[in-house]
């Protein structure tokens, strides 16, 4: 009866054994495992386009469906960008009326809106405008994954390399298979994230892609933990070996299965060589919160994003990382509309026989983000006025305070309130001469009549 306890005993130890070695192969990180990965720009292959720096589409995607906080940020930024209004505007009426009447019929907001996203995500963004008899019909948003880049070469020596910078064309690739061939007039390509001459962008998820895949590994590791000590571990322990009264391997075996067959709640009767104890687990060594709180402050950082006060901040130093945020939004869509400007307002244009290259940048038509809120603009009054009470010129003071729009306008004002003043200083001019002529010739009629008076009295 001993041996069979005792064999049951290694059977279980040896088992452990396994699971141990197999869990620590699973999890073990090796030297080389925990060094940062090296992206090393473009590459080039011998069937002729470029392979992206970085390709891992399929985890950034998943990084925006399942976690929340990656899709708060992308989601608010994509929202940023188009909720306060935008207009196309440009010195150049004809083609600004061009450019503006052809974008609405692609559902501008839309648009604009799906490129944010995109870009923040995959990098870049890869688009088919549609026109049919010169006119816009449509814009088509190729998927990302599948693009890529065909440059343009050069031989050197009897070998061909790529021109960094010059792109014959693009290629869909599936499967490492060609799909569809595209000139390069045929494709728009906004790249986010982009280095020198490199023919791709990258994701804003690279730079946080391995704080999300340790706090995720944490998340599960924890989840787990608690899922196996979510109900109490009990060691059974059945027999007396002091009075030798050890039960058969077949006896513990029916007593074992009896315990997992109970039902919830049920009630386990046995004699007093049946013992049970409890296994205690302390939830406190699973205490992963400041660690948790860590990776999600280097998310938010990733993406420039304000933190709240709740994460250790005062109410300052959010309202600075409020204002960050603000900027590197308003920046993104300037990247944006630059892009559309040179690439979809240039192929408009062009079916219209109108060369925009050829004009100066203030008739070029360009797309006008109307990104000021009205707390902003009260704002901005209020430092307005500090500076020019303090003695600054109203056009120095908008510059610093971010009003430059208004400085035509001031110009304008200032020199037709120069006009209106120079009016009024002639007026009061003529004025004051024909008072001054009246005194003069009231003085004269009275001169007269006391010469008069005299005279008559003599």
């Amino acid at each position: 009866m001993e041996n069979d306890i005792l064999e049951q005993i290694r059977s279980i130890n040896t088992n452990l054994s396994v699971y141990n070695k197999e869990s620590k192969t699973k999890n073990v990180r090796t030297k080389e495992s925990r060094n940062i990965q090296i992206l090393k720009g473009d590459t080039f292959n011998n069937k002729g386009w470029a392979e992206p720096i970085t390709d891992d589409f399929d985890t950034y995607r998943t990084f925006y469906m399942k976690y929340p906080v990656v899709k708060h940020k992308i989601d608010t930024t994509s929202n940023f960008i188009v909720s306060r209004g935008f207009s196309i505007d440009g010195e150049d009426e004809i083609s600004r009326d061009i450019v503006t009447d052809e974008v609405d019929n692609v559902n501008s907001r839309t648009l604009l809106q799906s490129i944010a996203t995109i870009l923040q995500i995959d990098g870049n963004c890869f688009m088919n405008p549609k026109f049919s008899l010169k006119k816009l019909t449509n814009i088509d948003i190729l998927d990302a994954k599948y693009m890529r880049v065909v440059p343009k070469y050069k031989m050197v020596d009897g070998k061909k390399y790529p021109i960094l910078g010059s792109i014959a064309g693009y290629v869909a690739v599936v499967g490492g298979k060609v799909v569809k061939r595209y000139t390069a007039k045929e494709i728009i390509h906004i790249k986010h994230n982009v280095y020198g001459t490199n023919f791709y962008g990258i994701s804003d998820l690279e730079a946080i892609k391995e704080s999300l895949q340790t706090k995720h590994g944490i998340e599960q590791d924890v989840a787990e933990a608690i899922f196996r000590n979510a109900s109490p571990l009990i060691l059974w322990s059945v027999g007396d070996a002091k009075l030798n009264m050890l039960p058969s391997s077949a006896a513990i075996s029916e007593f074992a299965q009896s315990i997992e067959d109970r039902d919830p709640g049920e009630d386990v009767f046995a004699n007093d060589l049946v013992k049970a104890e409890v296994v205690s687990f302390n939830p406190a060594n699973l205490d992963t919160a400041e660690l948790v709180k860590h990776f999600d402050r280097e998310t938010r950082l990733g993406f420039s994003e304000s933190f709240t006060h709740g994460d250790g901040g005062n109410r300052s130093s959010g309202d600075i990382h409020v204002e960050i945020y603000h900027m590197n939004v308003k920046a993104f869509q300037q990247e944006i509309g630059d892009q559309l400007q040179l690439q979809l307002f240039r192929k408009i244009l062009d079916m219209n026989n109108i060369d925009m290259m050829e004009k100066p940048m203030k008739e070029r038509p360009f797309i006008k983000f109307n990104d000021m809120r009205a707390e902003d603009r009260k704002e901005q009054a209020i430092r307005f006025r500090l500076y020019t009470d303090a003695g600054m010129s109203k056009k120095t003071a908008m510059k610093i305070v971010g009003m430059e729009e208004f400085i035509a306008e001031e110009e304008i004002n200032s020199k037709e309130q120069e006009a209106q003043e120079m009016d009024k200083l002639e007026k009061m001019s003529k004025f004051t001469n024909n008072d001054q002529n009246g005194e003069k010739d009231g003085k004269d009629k009275k001169t007269d009549k006391k010469a008069g008076d005299k005279k008559d009295s003599k």
